[in-house]
């Protein structure tokens, strides 16, 4: 009985890699969550720092 279910198992992880390697299963709310707090971090940091880093530098047009 042991047999069969190691043979079980093993097919399970064989089509779990199969799957894994032809698409993609799903994103985890974590993913999306991190992807949106990055995005929201880029765009504060250039919207409180941008124009005093391009004055700094030479580079603002003003």
């Amino acid at each position: 009985m042991a047999k069969r279910q190691q043979t079980k198992q093993h097919t399970v992880a064989r089509w779990g890699f199969y799957l894994l390697g032809m698409v993609l299963l799903g994103v985890g709310l974590g993913t999306l969550i991190s992807m949106v707090g990055v995005g929201r971090a880029i765009a504060g940091f250039n919207f409180l720092c941008k124009r005093p880093l391009l004055r700094v530098t030479g580079m603002d047009r003003r």
